[in-house]
């Protein structure tokens, strides 16, 4: 069984796609064949880049963005997703009207646990480290949690993180 995952944000270039980029570097370089994922904006202007500071601070980790086009959120989309995942409060409640299984991404914080992440757009590239930093944690507890959780048969020891 693969689960798609679905991350959402405003305008899909920042946020989301960090948290989508992410997630593809994890199942490439960790060897996650279970998950798969693509990402959405609720307002988001389709074809747009990602932004120029996302772009920036995800090349400091090696993980290359800007190919990315940005996609607004669609039902089919909503539909195909086995999970979506949101950066704020206000885009679980209206997604939450259309779909049961939206949960958000600080959820699975190792240590802010419920908080929004705030969109950066606009912002210093400082405000996108700090929302890449939080993306980065919520995702790796995903990873380490989710599956498991949901009843995939991983061996006990299953840690994506060790080498």
């Amino acid at each position: 069984m693969i689960l798609n995952i679905l991350f959402v944000c405003t305008g899909n270039i920042c946020r989301s796609p960090m948290a989508e980029y992410y997630l593809k570097h994890l199942i490439e370089t960790k060897n996650i064949a279970f998950l798969t994922t693509f990402s959405a904006g609720i307002h988001a202007c389709a074809g747009l880049p990602a932004s120029e500071h996302a772009i920036t601070v995800m090349s400091e980790l090696g993980i290359d963005l800007s190919q990315h086009q940005g996609k607004q959120l669609t039902s089919y989309m909503v539909e195909f997703a086995n999970w979506i995942i949101v950066m704020e409060q206000r885009q679980k409640n209206i997604i939450g009207k259309m779909n049961k299984k939206v949960m958000l991404l600080s959820e699975f914080s190792e240590y802010d646990i419920g908080y929004d992440i705030t969109d950066p757009y606009g912002g210093t590239i400082e405000m996108y480290r700090t929302s890449r930093d939080r993306i980065i944690d919520c995702v790796d507890g995903f990873v380490r949690r989710f599956p498991r959780e949901n009843g995939f048969d991983l061996p006990p020891d299953f840690n994506p993180f060790e080498d």
